[in-house]
């Protein structure tokens, strides 16, 4: 019996010796290279998943073709968001454009181990009466429709993330850190193309509940202020629910950060992730993935 023993605590010594020297290794593979080889090789590692890498703010956000825009949105996304990891607010604007229902949705909060905002633009082939608009998967507007977006991310008033492109869905995640939705708040600025457009969406703002005071006009642009979620009243199982997943993405951060606890930015833990522990970092870039598989009808 003790031979055995003896033997088991020499193999697990030189597992343990082996783990340690290829950490080192990778840590100083990391630190050798130079800043552009680093968001170079980040941003071909995450292309595929649908992100890209801003290393001027430390944030990751959406491409302008990810493979997310073939699935569209719809309200059932919102209700299953908690079985993703997502603890979010979430606020659709639903209004009537030549002859279509177009949605535009602001979401804010917690994304598994990131602090995160999205805008988002849709549009269905007809005119959808709102009894039925909870039933109806919104398809992605196409390029030659694209607005011009802007959002600023903050959380208890610091800055988080600021960005400002045409686009269809535009987003901003801070990874490894922690946010209750109720923290954050968002300003938002929409550019439209013509007047019609433009007060059908305010039209819409005010049938949705979003209060009058938080946005106003200036041509055609709608600057507004998302703080308050005026739709994500819940039950008492849900609210536990909600906090439960909370409390699991609280754990998952904490372990990531000490597992990349050799670096400070998110470019290097990731790319130490990586190699270190690669199913780890799938697992990470995986954000509305819930959506897109409830869409195929997994």
């Amino acid at each position: 019996m003790y031979p055995f023993f003896g033997v088991l605590l020499l193999i697990l010594l030189i597992l343990a010796c082996i783990h340690c020297y290829r950490r080192r290794c990778i840590i100083k593979k990391i630190k050798c290279m130079t800043k552009e080889e680093k968001c170079k090789k980040l941003n071909t590692l995450i292309k595929p998943f649908g992100y890209c890498y801003d290393h001027c703010q430390d944030i990751f956000s959406s491409t302008l073709h990810p493979w997310q825009r073939e699935f569209g949105y719809g309200w059932i996304y919102d209700r299953l968001a908690p079985h993703a990891q997502m603890v979010i607010d979430c606020h659709p604007v639903y209004f009537n454009y030549k002859g279509r229902t177009w949605l535009i949705e602001f979401w804010k909060g917690q994304y598994g181990i990131n602090t995160g905002g999205e805008i988002g633009i849709y549009k269905a082939d007809e005119i959808i009466s709102p009894s039925k608009r909870k039933f109806e998967i919104f398809k992605a507007i196409s390029d030659r429709e694209l607005l011009m977006l802007s959002m600023k991310l903050k959380h208890h008033g610091h800055v988080i993330a600021r960005l400002s492109r045409p686009h269809w869905w535009l987003t901003a995640f801070q990874m490894g850190s922690i946010s209750k939705p109720r923290d954050l708040s968002m300003d938002i600025s929409i550019t439209f193309p013509d007047y019609d457009m433009l007060n059908a969406f305010t039209d819409g703002l005010e049938q949705s509940e979003f209060p009058p005071e938080t946005y106003f006009i200036n041509g055609l642009t709608v600057s507004l202020n998302f703080c308050t979620c005026s739709t994500c009243s819940c039950n008492w199982f849900r609210r536990c629910y909600l906090a439960y997943v909370q409390w699991k993405n609280r754990c998952f951060c904490r372990l990531f950060l000490c597992l990349t606890r050799p670096f400070s930015i998110s470019m290097d833990r990731i790319l130490y992730l990586y190699e270190y522990a690669p199913f780890a970092f799938r697992k990470m870039f995986t954000i509305h993935s819930y959506k897109a598989s409830k869409r195929k009808g997994y």
